[in-house]
């Protein structure tokens, strides 16, 4: 919704808002302003996508024109975690299992405590997180199972996701993730 204020004034001919996320509801920011910035983008806007249902039923109510479609997910790429010759990363390559993992940006709306309670009682289970980290994760420092790896390149999620038994992705419940369209769960 932010870039409400330059709309009409770029010569445009179409106006496209591509709406993946309640913006509003984001950790720090002014839900009134944001608000009021995309109902007036909402209003501008010829045509409106939503990655998630939710987002779609209630901006259907301000743009007629607003239609659900999903985050798709490159199947080739991800599907090279079942076959034989895809490697799995050196670093990870000795873990023993079963192994838990996920990769993705780690950020507040992560649920740390249900990772950590998970991590507390599952000590033979080892914990690959893979992203870029923006959020303290210096509680988990204490545990000898659970490896925040940092961003990878996006080539080898696939030997990542092969040494995955189970994937997780631990979202709070709140209003913001409320209309998240999980993307990793395709992954």
């Amino acid at each position: 919704p932010h870039m409400e204020a330059v709309v009409n004034r770029l010569g445009e001919e179409l106006v496209v808002y591509y709406c993946v996320d309640d913006y509003s509801e984001m950790p720090n920011v002014d839900k009134v302003a944001i608000k009021e910035i995309e109902g007036r983008l909402l209003r501008k806007a010829d045509v409106v996508f939503t990655t998630s249902r939710a987002l779609c039923e209630e901006r259907v109510l301000v743009n007629p024109n607003t239609h659900h479609s999903p985050h798709a997910v490159d199947f080739n790429h991800f599907h090279k975690a079942s076959l034989p010759e895809t490697i799995i990363p050196g670093d990870v390559a000795t873990l023993k299992h079963p192994v838990v993992g996920f990769f993705g940006l780690v950020e507040d709306w992560m649920e740390l405590d249900a990772l950590e309670y998970a991590v507390q009682t599952l000590p033979d289970f080892e914990f690959v997180i893979i992203g870029r980290i923006v959020v303290d994760v210096s509680r988990f420092d204490q545990y000898p199972n659970i490896q925040f790896m940092g961003k990878r390149p996006f080539e080898e999620l696939p030997g990542y996701l092969k040494l995955f038994d189970v994937c997780i992705s631990p979202k709070k419940r709140n209003n913001y993730t409320k209309y998240v369209n999980p993307i990793k769960i395709k992954e």
